[in-house]
């Protein structure tokens, strides 16, 4: 069937300018929000430590794990981001890769969307209803995601199986595995059942699960064990409501289907379920077997006692809301077959895709917070007492402050001495506390803060607002 909407150049255009301003401006409003000092930003300084320590001959060690990245995730797309933050070593040359990342994301999406619909308008506009899904979007202005953006890669695959290309699936899959976090296995894993669906081969179903399996030994054996330094494996505490073992969570989930339904059936599931599905009309994604690609991490999240993965706004839904949308264009194209059928041929995939990309923005309440861009009455104060704080100098600070601090040695905060770290707070140069600070606890109380000044190795030199700055006497 031929293709309509406007020309492939035109189109070409309209995508490129779209990605552009989609990425600068969001740039811009992860750039507000963090110099807002309103918000969390203890993963931006977490992931540029990483880049610092790498610079200064540790590969990617994360200060508060006390190990390198590849230890406790993998992940090598970071190692090319590192010339980038070698010619500006600042956080914010990683917020707008990842910015630019999530933009360029879109590219997979626009084609699937044109190969699946026959429309490249409709594919512009699904692409943007993609990029304004919530899961998606927040991403741009909440903290940092290269990694999770790796997972547009298995969209492009898709589109290489939908377009019978094997070698570029092939390598896209292997892409996808070595440039992103280790989750990537379990969404490639669904080509095994999705390409035997399909019947298009068993070289098609088998080559992404072999390649997964290949990586995961290399992975396991030999990669995190020489980054660990022998510590276990981190990421297995997102399943500890179900065991503390891989042999545990397994044997939870095969044999006692009690907790299991205890895990997936809450009140806190039902609503992240609700919400999530929103922009899509809830049930819109269902209706193709394309969302099997959702389903591997949208139960991990389910699964998961961990509430941060029930957060919309949170990098773990990246995966499930870019094949939630992945899987609405192809329901789409059944509906329109039956439209055909039934009303005759129309431009119907137009039509859908402004309603799916008018959805999508209206639901901005789902991710974007406007009082995080509205500095505090106490701003001034909180930018004079991170002035006072000399270069290279350890220091506690609060989350909304940490991510400037991370280009040294030695840098904490409150939440992640007491949940990381557990190092002597009187061990650093200099102690910034803000009192007003309700991000993360544990939170700066007046007794606190006297417990800090009546210590007689720190001396106060400053006090403005609740806003505290203590130096280590010598």
């Amino acid at each position: 069937m031929q293709i309509v909407g406007c020309s492939t150049q035109r189109a070409k255009l309209i995508l490129a300018v779209g990605i552009a301003v989609y990425v600068l401006f969001f740039f811009y409003m992860a750039h507000l929000k963090l110099v807002s000092l309103t918000r969390h930003s203890g993963d931006v300084a977490g992931i540029t430590g990483g880049f610092w320590y790498s610079l200064h001959g540790r590969f990617f060690y994360m200060y508060q794990l006390k190990m390198s990245w590849f230890g406790d995730k993998c992940g090598w797309l970071l190692a090319l981001v590192l010339p980038l933050y070698w010619l500006a070593p600042d956080p914010h040359t990683l917020i707008f890769v990842s910015c630019a990342l999530i933009g360029l994301s879109v590219l997979p999406v626009y084609l699937l969307a044109v190969h699946t619909l026959r429309d490249r308008t409709a594919g512009l506009l699904f692409a943007g209803a993609y990029l304004m899904f919530p899961t998606i979007v927040s991403q741009t202005v909440n903290q940092i995601g290269m990694l999770q953006f790796v997972i547009a890669l298995v969209a492009l695959a898709l589109y290489f199986l939908q377009t019978e290309q094997f070698l570029p699936y092939l390598g896209t899959c292997a892409l996808a595995l070595l440039l992103g976090t280790e989750d990537v296995g379990l969404t490639l894993a669904v080509f095994l059942p999705y390409a035997l669906l399909k019947r298009r081969g068993l070289k098609w179903a088998v080559a992404p699960v072999a390649c997964a399996i290949v990586w995961y030994a290399l992975l396991f054996l030999v990669v995190r064990p020489a980054f660990s330094g022998g510590r276990p494996y981190r990421p297995l505490g997102y399943l500890a409501n179900l065991g503390s073992s891989p042999g545990e969570i397994l044997h939870t989930l095969l044999l006692e289907p009690g907790k299991t339904v205890d895990a997936l059936v809450n009140r806190q599931n039902f609503l992240f379920v609700i919400l999530l599905l929103q922009p899509l009309l809830w049930l819109s994604p269902w209706c193709a077997s394309e969302v099997l690609f959702a389903v591997p991490y949208l139960c991990l999240n389910l699964l998961s006692n961990n509430v941060s993965m029930k957060n919309l706004a949170v990098h773990y839904n990246v995966t499930v809301g870019l094949f939630l949308c992945v899987a609405t264009i192809f329901s789409v194209r059944k509906w329109i077959e039956r439209l055909r059928h039934r009303w005759g041929d129309g431009r119907y995939a137009v039509g859908f895709g402004a309603l799916y990309l008018s959805l999508a923005v209206t639901c901005w309440p789902l991710w974007l917070n406007l009082s995080d861009y509205t500095v505090r009455p106490y701003y001034q104060s909180q930018r004079a007492a991170m002035a006072l704080v000399p270069p290279g100098k350890s220091v506690v600070a609060p989350e909304t402050m940490i991510a400037f601090f991370s280009d040294r040695e030695r840098w904490a905060t409150l939440n992640g001495l007491f949940l990381y770290t557990h190092e002597d707070l009187f061990s650093f140069d200099y102690l910034i506390l803000d009192g007003n600070d309700r991000v993360l606890e544990p939170w700066v109380t007046q007794e606190f803060i006297n417990k800090v000044a009546s210590h007689p190795g720190y001396e106060l030199i400053f006090n403005q607002q609740n806003v505290f700055v203590f130096r280590r006497q010598t």
